[in-house]
């Protein structure tokens, strides 16, 4: 069954952005699909097929090595050698985490170059990002959770007239801050 699954997977990867959800340069697929596929894996205890699932990552893991100083790579491989399920959950969350955080900064500079619709995408990719992290956030903390949806509500209803540059700074250095109040050990730059 589970080379069943893994082939699926590979399949997946080889026909490209499945389901239509954009992906980012260097990666085969939507790293959404991916970290949904190691949050699955990893909650299943299936530290083969994580390991396999960050070998796609590989570009994204350096480069947010290099943004944020986090070697998610190397923590990642020591939950997996040590068969720590729980720290590799928890691990793949915080992985979302930068990825939000990233589209975050990315949109950011888009919308300062008047880019509004590229910057929209990457607002609606790191609220499928959020929707990972979500189940764990509303656990945590419900009313933060709601006050985040929220947010990307109107973060990615917005318009040139409601989402300025400041505006937008404000909501997501809310939702960041939300979402590291609720995980201490997550970094914000």
């Amino acid at each position: 069954m589970r080379s069943l699954v893994y082939t699926f997977f590979i399949l997946l990867v080889s026909t490209g952005g499945a389901f239509g959800q954009p992906s980012r340069e260097g990666l085969p697929i939507s790293q959404v699909q991916i970290f949904q596929r190691m949050l699955f894996q990893a909650e299943e205890g299936n530290f083969d097929s994580v390991q396999k699932s960050t070998l796609f990552l590989d570009p994204l893991l350096s480069d947010f090595q290099a943004k944020f100083g986090i070697n998610m790579k190397a923590g990642i491989q020591d939950k997996i050698a040590r068969k720590d399920k729980a720290g590799l959950e928890s691990d793949v969350l915080h992985l979302v985490f930068l990825d939000m955080s990233d589209l975050f900064q990315i949109a950011g500079e888009q919308l300062k170059e008047k880019k509004l619709e590229n910057a929209k995408v990457k607002i609606r990719t790191a609220y499928q990002d959020y929707l990972i992290l979500s189940p764990s956030m509303s656990e945590k903390a419900f009313p933060a959770d709601q006050k985040i949806k929220n947010d990307f509500r109107i973060l990615t209803l917005g318009t040139e007239l409601t989402l300025r540059p400041e505006e937008y700074l404000r909501l997501t250095a809310e939702v960041q801050q939300l979402i590291v109040s609720a995980y201490p050990g997550y970094k914000m730059k």
